[in-house]
């Protein structure tokens, strides 16, 4: 069952959302691999010589998208921010999350159950 979600990542949106649309309010965004993160997530950023990733604003948003996936985008400082992990690295906070989701794979809810019964 893992082989399925080998080369994706969980990836996770911190936004204003939630009943009272506060801010704090983690979505999930779905299991993506790099090149779903590459074209979906750093769409309106730059990708420096280095790796790292700025703003239109010339600020650092990313350090870099590791090869596996791995990444942390903070947009503003305070809540847009969206980062990734592997599914074996989750919380229970972002499991909870997921299985709250509408339309989730039934294979992921397998795995999730799978590495964390």
């Amino acid at each position: 069952m893992e082989m399925l979600f080998l080369d994706k990542v969980a990836v996770f949106h911190i936004g204003k959302g939630g009943r009272f649309n506060n801010g704090g309010h983690t979505t999930f965004l779905g299991l993506m691999n790099y090149k779903d993160i590459y074209h979906k997530i750093f769409t309106d950023v730059q990708e420096q010589n280095d790796g790292s990733y700025l703003d239109d604003n010339g600020n650092q948003v990313c350090e870099s998208i590791g090869e596996d996936g791995i990444f942390y985008l903070d947009e503003d400082g305070i809540y847009d921010t969206t980062y990734s992990k592997h599914i074996k690295d989750l919380q229970d906070v972002e499991i909870e999350i997921i299985l709250e989701t509408h339309n989730i794979d039934e294979d992921l809810i397998k795995l999730i159950n799978e590495l964390y019964e």
